[in-house]
């Protein structure tokens, strides 16, 4: 979902569904949200928003929050996942630092991602 301020720059609408925004002068959603079973999803357009921050001279930058869920013999192992990452107006992608972790370990001891990050040397 774009925040307030995203919405606000990019001159987006509410298309009176769920999190879908799109711009002024489109009908097409460049925000998605949907939903299947119990998963959920946020989408966009990424040519579209390349193209606005190229215009904007700007970049995105966010954090993800995630959770892994495995089920295995009755048991289920949960490691959750956390990182920021940048957009850039090129549509290049980085990841910058961030960390994982067991739920069940009590000690919520924090590793490293599992994947090559800006701020980590090249594995």
């Amino acid at each position: 979902m774009p925040s307030p301020q995203l919405a606000q720059l990019g001159n987006l609408r509410w298309l009176g569904n769920d999190f879908d925004f799109a711009a002024n002068d489109d009908d097409r959603p460049l925000f998605r949200f949907s939903r299947h079973g119990g998963s959920a999803a946020s989408h966009i357009r990424k040519d579209d928003l390349v193209r606005w921050l190229a215009k904007k001279k700007s970049r995105l930058v966010w954090r993800f929050h995630g959770e892994k869920n495995r089920y295995s013999h009755g048991e289920c192992h949960q490691r959750r996942y956390w990182a920021s990452y940048e957009l850039a107006a090129n549509g290049s992608t980085k990841c910058y630092d961030g960390g994982t972790h067991l739920v069940a370990n009590k000690t919520r001891k924090v590793e490293t991602l599992p994947w090559r990050t800006e701020r980590q040397a090249p594995r």
